[in-house]
């Protein structure tokens, strides 16, 4: 391989891995965007914010073996049950499956 198309492919790769962090800078306000869950339920951002809820964003795929992992390890669920709307209601967690094709048990780790 070419030198140029090397460093070329090299500085792609670096700039893909940067543009890919979705975090945004402290002090920012995350812009609102609505959601619908497996069951046609719509959940709004700025909902939760506005009611004094503490909003967990849980961004993962079943294809990517440390998403999945943890995902299976029910923390995310334990910390909904413990402080969602069935416990002290102050979070709420939202979690999107990039693998869109996944119905519902399979999202939450129960079978296929």
């Amino acid at each position: 391989m070419h030198a140029r198309t090397r460093n070329l492919l090299a500085g792609l790769l670096l700039l893909a891995g940067t543009s890919a962090s979705a975090q945004i800078s402290d002090g920012s306000m995350a812009p609102d965007f609505t959601l619908t869950d497996y069951y046609g339920n719509t959940h709004h951002l700025y909902s939760y914010l506005n009611a004094g809820k503490t909003v967990y964003l849980e961004i993962f795929a079943v294809h990517c073996p440390t998403c999945w992992a943890y995902h299976q390890t029910h923390r995310l669920k334990n910390l909904y049950e413990q402080y969602g709307p069935d416990g002290t209601d102050e979070l709420m967690v939202l979690a999107l499956d990039y693998d869109q094709w996944n119905g519902p048990d399979e999202f939450m780790g129960i079978g296929p």
